[in-house]
């Protein structure tokens, strides 16, 4: 698996500068690491924390829902020190300014105005397609549809803990059907 998601780090991480990716959470959940590079957060809590920040699609999570996000009916007893030691710990890998606290929670921040995970920009070709079909072009919609489907790199939120894997999967499955059928259709 750690081959695996090496190879899937390196490929995608030639892809990312160009695209402003940072984040990517349509497979294994990836992060730009301090190197520039993406990489694996460590641990499961981690890989969750990003995956809800993503989620959130560049919005900041209050600390309340994060830790009923991240430990459910567990939480710890002092849940906003262990939420706070977690966002440190990530952090550390992180790229500089990429976890960010804002509101009284915590949000992914980029550099500029860019798709700053897989999942906006997904959702941003998926737009552009709907609305290149809605004026009757369907060679553009095809095109963004594809390019939409392509950065897709496995099942969303690939990773071995299930709890982990199953909030993008079911979040993803709606627009992912929508994107083939858009790509297939309109050939």
């Amino acid at each position: 698996m750690a081959a695996k998601i090496s190879r899937m780090a390196s490929t995608a991480s030639t892809d990312a500068p160009g695209t402003g990716i940072r984040v990517m959470v349509l497979g294994p959940v990836l992060v730009e690491g301090r190197a520039g590079t993406l990489i694996e957060p460590s641990g499961t809590l981690g890989k969750s924390l990003i995956v809800a920040l993503a989620i959130a699609r560049g919005h900041a999570l209050s600390a309340t829902a994060l830790i009923d996000e991240l430990w459910g009916d567990e939480p710890p007893r002092q849940g906003k020190a262990a939420l706070q030691t977690l966002v440190s710990r990530v952090r550390a890998e992180c790229a500089d300014g990429l976890l960010v606290s804002a509101n009284g929670g915590y949000a992914l921040a980029g550099r500029e105005r860019t798709d700053l995970t897989d999942l906006a920009a997904a959702g941003r070709l998926r737009d552009a397609a709907r609305a290149s079909a809605a004026s009757d072009d369907f060679t553009a919609a095809a095109s963004h549809a594809a390019a939409a489907l392509a950065l897709w790199r496995a099942e969303p939120g690939v990773d071995p803990i299930p709890a982990l894997r199953a909030v993008p999967q079911e979040r993803a499955a709606t627009p992912r059907v929508a994107l083939r059928f858009s790509a297939r259709s309109r050939r």
